[in-house]
């Protein structure tokens, strides 16, 4: 079943407050009864931080996916190694969304529709 929406943290963001084009289509998908996740690129070091800044916007998420902090490697390794070790169920995935080109590129690559957020 494809009920799983990927959004990027930063697409979510637009100079430090909510994206509200964004968070409109990403509260329409958590409405909608799909599981919807953050992958970010941001360390797990900032975890708290960033759960608090999402609940004082009033964005609710089904999981959230943060690098590991000692973690090192580019945006699009990251996410690409989620795909491909299970951390991100691909046989789930309906869709993502994300901010990063190349990261939009490899989701492409991979056989997941894309939308490149601005």
């Amino acid at each position: 079943m494809l009920d799983l929406v990927i959004f990027d943290l930063a697409a979510l963001v637009a100079a430090e407050a909510p994206n509200e084009p964004v968070i409109a289509v990403f509260y329409d998908h958590f409405v909608s009864s799909r599981d919807v996740w953050i992958a970010a690129n941001r360390s797990e070091a900032e975890r708290e931080q960033t759960e608090d800044w999402l609940y004082a916007n009033g964005v609710y998420y089904g999981k959230l996916l943060m690098r590991p902090a000692d973690d090192t490697r580019g945006v699009v390794d990251l996410k690409m190694r989620w795909l491909h070790d299970g951390t991100i169920p691909r046989e789930r995935v309906l869709c993502a969304y994300d901010r990063e080109a190349p990261v939009a590129d490899m989701y492409r690559a991979e056989g997941i529709q894309c939308f490149l957020v601005l």
